[in-house]
């Protein structure tokens, strides 16, 4: 304790300067949030008092490989290694199982959806279908059903979702070995939803040459599923999840290094030097081949780290299955969750303990579980201030186990008689824990939170039916390893056995109990001085209950609880705008009857678990991950750990004789740890990007058995893998090549220093493999394939409308995109269209298709409130005409979207609904003011969205998010706005249009035609046909790079240059010719809205707008003069002037292909920021307006990605020709491809 208050100097330290850095300027992108339920709540794991490390479903599968060595790979102070008879372990902080037989629990506990997994072995499968990870370090108790020392790691799977998804993803390796493994989910019923996922894992080779068989060996046979149900009632919501499968693989073999001098008794020399395991031929593997004359050539272990030479390599054959039941039911203000869950593993395990080419020691595991678990939870807040979990936990197992060695090679005759060669222990074990724990919270200030946990549980375990002797191993059969001399069977049977003849037990038959009861607790406190930064300390104990020590050759005994009292003080930050993370532990633990698996003097054979004394553990980490661009994702770690034994008076046998414990270092506890990751993401082409991951972690020395003796010392080793993927932008494809170990090093992982011979576990060498990965959704879809889909019968409109919602509620939190969801509605509108088409009437061409309106469009029954907290009440009493239209065409409307005060910005902040965010760059501007519904179709939220356009309001965040938008001819779709009295300046009604916004060309035609029919309220409206696709002849398009010589980026020109490249393939003839007084446009259009916005609009703008709305307008002062009535009349006059010659040119250019704004996406708040920033702004929009001056359709479609930002050219045509503006779309489109929803890589939403 003393020692950790000295360092917390350094964490204070680490606190000021995130302080400091608190205040840094914006940055670039923003790190994603994942949201944890560490605490049994949904929150930030930024937000949480404890040490956790969290891994959504991407960076888990590209990062770990779902594999267990991967995941720790990626964190602090935390090792893991799976020895031959594939009993992974974690340990972390200096805590964890160094044992190989199966009937522990781990002081690092795992849970799978929140049900605890009691043995490592049976969770030691790669996992699959995760929705992500948590790790959380130090002694759990308060929170979970069962109590632990260590730590504990969380698998959650993905749950059956209301919408259609299926993935598969294809894998094979170097090795010849392959995986497949996949999942489907969708709705079954209105409240039943469905998921099946599997893993398959198969091959012919292995990272193992065996010189005796001249086979490769490591070879995979699994095969896992996993199906599941999920029935959502107004309260009550059910999970039902059943998981099965059978594991018929081979696991890594031993490498048994010589440690007995050839020809002569005694040990050799090379063994206290630690040159046997970097040279295991230099020395005997058995002492009793060791003094024989002609030394056989099996007895010689290969150099090669990954070479055996073996007649019984390691292979299991195991069987699994079980599942749960959970019930969560609301009451209010609390949940009551009811979790129910049973689990069978059988796992039979064979492997050659000697690692040679004679029967001297192959030995045979059996173990049996039936593992049953019940946990009653209740939590809840109170006042806002408070949270409380409550719950009751109840665990019972029934494990059978034998273990038992093959002895008839051994070259001592006489020792092992030939009718009784199988040396053998067999046990019966049985547990019941009871435990009630509990969690609070209280809201002391806003700033603080003080955390207390209690916990009480009693562990009774017993054992029986302890048998040790010789008998018969079954050459075949599974289900009794060992067939003993009148001794029982491991289940019933005969006291005797004609086969051989009376010999005894070695040991008498034993049968013992023992009940341990524990008081827990936890106390922390949390600390928020100001956002993003958490400063917290926490004071736990814990506890792991006392057992049996049962091994074969070795006494059976009886050892203690050990507990573990643990202080810990950290902090955590962001800064740079969310860019930068910094988080900062240090902690002390004080270890009391610490459990360790030693070579006990009274087990000379095989090592025994034993209460070794005290243990001290004393460490700091330090983590950083860092988005310096939309491009890079860094990531840094580094751990420090001091661990020792302490005030232990035990001492163990080595080959070196006799060794005291105290002082020595616990296994697997490097002093220092690092790990680190590299994320470089790039367009590539067309629809591909690219991602490029180097991962790395460096492992100090350390020791793999307790007592520190050089043979149990691991050298320390560099691990890098490297990791290269192309996936469409949509993320519906994905391949990539990795290599793990990418620089070949040789590592040790596990040591079994057994008193009569040495065994080493190896990682494996480098590997290079490859994945190809699809998935589908249906909230990808664009809206005609959506529309197609439902006419087909392979989804509903409820489908639909469920997957739309679903998405909503996951991703637009990050953006605020959409400001309210109407899902009731939407839902009885879905079911309506579903029953329609069951009756064979005929569908609209939108059957079924949900979209989102723009909260300044009439929708009947939404307020439209103009983005104003004034109008939030203003409830629409009908459909505005294009709302009503969709409608009729078979649309349906399931919510609204942002826009700016009355929409009079470029960038998308409402004073009522707050600020949308760019998906693509966090730092960035969506555009303005139809920048909700952009946003909500670039991330997938709905295919198909209303806005409008009075300066651009359609094309600008079409070009900034990467969607299509049109804008129609000023006449082409009605208009109506019932929620705003009187009529519109006389600007707003000739330059203000309504029009869709999707992801494809395609279904912007579809909603042209589907809103382009007459309507009454709109004196405007045009009875004008859709014009052809195509003129006669060659189509002539007129190039525009550079606006009116007002300057455009290189990077917004090259997209034009592409697309005018895209166009002369597909047979137009592009001319770089520049239409007509486009700076004159530009200024008539400021002159007419500015000037009568100020006459007519100004003052009740400023009453009821925000005040960044009102400066974004007076900031225009300065370059937009005020004028009178006549300069008004004159240039409403110059404006029809300028539509001749712009429809004279159009004689010549029917199109005109140019830049929408000539600037990327400008950083948030530059349009309020300065007058010289707002004339820049405005400027780099010359050719946008114009079209609103002039009332033409106007095409938007992407090109593409560019430093990480999309890019978009807009089509102009004359008017209502908006049928030829698309087809050029279309073109551009086909060659260019799109570039959302954004979920694959380069896109900062989902980093």
């Amino acid at each position: 304790m003393e020692t950790l208050m000295r360092n917390q100097s350094s964490l204070v330290l680490a606190a000021a300067v995130a302080l400091a850095l608190g205040h840094a300027p914006t940055a670039m992108a923003q790190l994603e949030e994942i949201i944890v339920s560490a605490q049994k709540f949904e929150e930030s794991a930024q937000d949480i008092g404890l040490t956790i490390s969290a891994f959504d479903a991407d960076s888990y599968r590209e990062l770990t490989g779902g594999t267990l060595d991967g995941l720790t790979s990626q964190l602090t102070n935390t090792q893991a290694y799976a020895n031959n008879t594939f009993l992974q372990s974690v340990h972390i902080r200096g805590i964890g199982l160094n044992e190989f037989q199966g009937q522990y629990d781990s002081p690092v506990a795992r849970h799978v959806d929140e049900v605890y997994i009691a043995k490592p072995w049976m969770s030691s499968r790669r996992q699959y279908d995760i929705q992500r990870v948590e790790v959380l370090k130090g002694p759990q108790g308060t929170l979970f059903g069962r109590n632990t020392t260590g730590g504990a790691v969380n698998f959650y799977t993905n749950a059956p979702t209301d919408a259609f998804e299926a993935a598969l993803e294809l894998g094979a390796d170097e090795h010849e070995r392959y995986s497949l493994q996949g999942m489907v989910s969708g709705p079954l019923s209105e409240r039943l939803s469905g998921r099946l996922s599997f893993l398959s894992e198969f091959g012919s080779g292995g990272p193992q040459k065996n010189l005796y068989s001249g086979k490769e060996h490591g070879e995979p046979d699994l095969l896992d599923f996993r199906g599941q149900l999920r029935w959502t009632g107004d309260r009550l919501t059910v999970r039902v999840l059943v998981n099965g499968g059978t594991d018929q693989g081979e696991k890594v073999a031993w490498k048994g290094p010589g440690i007995f001098n050839f020809g002569a008794p005694g040990f050799c020399p090379e063994l206290f030097t630690g040159e046997v395991s970097r040279h295991p031929s230099s020395c005997a593997k058995s002492a009793g081949f060791a003094t024989l004359a002609g030394f056989p050539e099996g007895e010689y272990e290969p150099e090669d780290k990954h070479t055996i030479n073996q007649n019984t390599p390691p292979k299991v054959d195991d069987t699994f299955y079980g599942g749960y039941l959970r019930l969560d039911y609301e009451l209010g203000q609390a949940t009551l969750t009811s979790i129910t869950a049973y689990q069978y593993y059988e796992r039979i395990h064979r492997e050659d303990s000697q690692s040679d080419i004679f029967d001297s020691t192959s030995t045979h595991y059996y173990n049996e579980i039936d593992q049953f678990t019940q946990e009653l939870r209740l939590t809840g807040e109170v006042g806002g201030k408070s949270r409380y979990v409550l719950g009751l936990f109840y665990e019972h197992d029934d494990l059978e186990q034998v273990d038992g060695s093959d002895l008839s090679g051994q070259p001592l005759p006489g020792v092992v008689p030939p009718f009784a060669d199988q040396f053998f222990a067999q046990f019966h074990q049985e547990l019941d824990s009871y435990a009630v724990f509990s969690h609070f919270e209280y809201g002391v200030s806003d700033e603080v939170t003080l955390n207390l946990g209690l916990r009480y549980t009693s562990d009774k375990t017993s054992v029986d039916d302890v048998l040790l002797g010789l008998g018969n191993l079954p050459q075949t059969g599974k289900q009794k390893f060992v067939t003993p001399c009148l001794i029982t069977t491991f289940f019933e049977g005969p006291i005797g056995s004609p086969a051989c003849p009376f010999l005894g037990p070695f040991a008498p038959l034993y049968a013992d109990s023992r009940t341990d009861e524990n008081f827990s607790w936890r106390l922390g406190l949390e600390w928020t001085p100001q956002d993003d930064l958490l400063v917290y300390a926490n004071l736990t104990t814990g506890y792991r209950g006392g057992g049996y020590s049962l091994p074969f050759a070795g006494a059976a005994t009886s050892f203690d609880p050990e507990e573990i009292f643990a202080q810990e003080v950290g902090i955590k930050s962001q800064f740079l705008d969310r860019r930068l993370q910094l988080n900062a532990t240090l902690f002390h633990f004080e270890y009391d009857d610490v459990q360790v698996n030693v070579d006990d003097p009274v087990s000379p054979l095989v090592p025994i678990t034993r209460n070794v004394g005290k243990q001290e553990n004393l460490g700091a980490e330090l983590e950083l991950t860092w988005q310096p661009s939309e491009r890079w994702l860094i990531k840094q770690g580094l751990g420090y750990l001091d661990a020792e034994y302490q005030d232990t008076a035990r001492a163990i046998s080595t080959y070196a004789g006799i060794v005291p414990l105290e002082g020595k270092t616990p296994v697997n506890s490097p002093e220092w740890t690092y790990n680190g990751v590299l994320r470089y993401e790039q367009p590539v082409a067309g629809n591909w990007n690219g991602a490029l991951t180097l991962d790395y972690h460096w492992v100090d020395e350390r020791f793999l058995e307790a007592t520190n003796q050089v043979f149990d010392r691991a050298a320390a080793y560099w691990l890098v893998n490297l990791r290269a993927a192309l996936a469409t932008q949509d993320g519906k494809w994905e391949v990539a090549v990795y290599a793990k170990n990418l620089f070949d090093e040789e590592y040790l992982t596990y040591i079994n220093n057994i008193g009569f011979f040495k065994l080493d576990i190896f990682g494996e060498q480098r590997t290079v493999g490859a994945t190809l990965r699809h998935r589908h959704e249906l909230w990808e879809l664009d809206a005609t394939s959506l529309a197609a889909a439902i006419r087909r019968g392979e989804a509903s409109a409820r489908d639909a409308v469920t997957a739309c919602l679903g998405r909503i509620a996951a991703v637009n939190g990050q953006v605020n995109a959409i400001t309210a969801v109407h899902g009731d509605e939407a839902l009885a509108a879905a079911a309506a269209a579903d029953e329609r088409q069951a009756t064979g009437a005929p569908l609209g061409p939108l059957h079924g298709v949900p979209f989102a309106v723009k909260e300044n469009i009439d929708t009947q029954g939404w307020p439209t409130t103009q983005g104003v907290p004034a109008m939030a009440g203003a409830i629409a009493p009908r459909d505005a005409p294009i709302v009503e239209q969709l409608r009729a065409a078979g649309a349906i409307p399931v919510a609204a979207t942002n826009l700016p005060d009355f929409g009079l910005r470029w960038h998308t902040e409402s004073s009522l609904r707050g600020a949308t965010r760019n998906p693509w760059a966090h730092d960035r501007t969506p555009g303005g003011s139809s920048g909700g519904s952009a946003v909500a179709l670039a991330t997938g939220m709905v295919p198909l969205a209303l806005g409008n356009d009075l300066g651009g309001s359609l094309r600008v965040p079409a070009q900034y998010c990467g969607v299509a938008s049109l804008r129609p001819s000023h006449g082409r779709i009605a208009r109506a706005i019932a929620t705003m009295p009187g009529e519109l300046p006389l600007s707003f009604q000739l330059m203000y249009v309504e029009g869709p916004m999707a992801r494809s060309v395609a279904d912007l035609e579809v909603a042209l035609a589907a809103a382009s029919h007459a309507d009454a309220r709109d004196p405007w409206w045009v009875p004008a046909p859709l014009a052809p696709a195509a003129a006669p002849g060659p189509a002539r398009i007129a190039l525009v790079l550079n606006p009116g010589g007002l300057g455009v980026d290189p990077q917004v020109e090259s997209g034009v240059r592409r697309a005018a490249a895209v166009l002369v393939d597909a047979g137009y003839a592009v001319e770089e010719a520049e239409p007509p007084q486009l700076v004159q446009a530009l200024r008539m259009w400021q002159c007419l809205l500015f000037n009568e916005t100020r006459a007519l609009m100004l003052g009740v703008i400023r009453q009821f707008a925000g005040a960044n709305a009102v400066r974004a307008l007076t900031l225009c002062d300065p370059f937009i003069p005020e004028v009178g009535r006549d300069e008004m009349l004159r240039t409403y006059a110059e404006r029809t002037a300028l539509l001749r010659q712009w429809l004279a040119f159009f004689e010549r250019y029917p199109l005109v292909l140019g830049p929408v704004s000539t600037a990327p996406p400008f950083l948030t708040g530059a349009d309020v920021r300065s007058t010289a920033d707002s004339e820049r702004i405005m400027n780099s929009m010359c050719l946008v307006v114009t079209a609103n001056l002039l009332g033409l359709p106007v095409a938007v479609v992407p090109t593409g990605v560019a430093d990480g930002l999309p890019q978009a050219v807009q089509i102009i045509g004359a008017p209502f020709s908006e049928a030829r503006c698309l087809a050029a779309a279309a073109a551009i489109e086909s060659a260019l491809g799109t570039i959302t929803p954004p979920d694959g890589a380069g896109v900062a939403l989902l980093q």
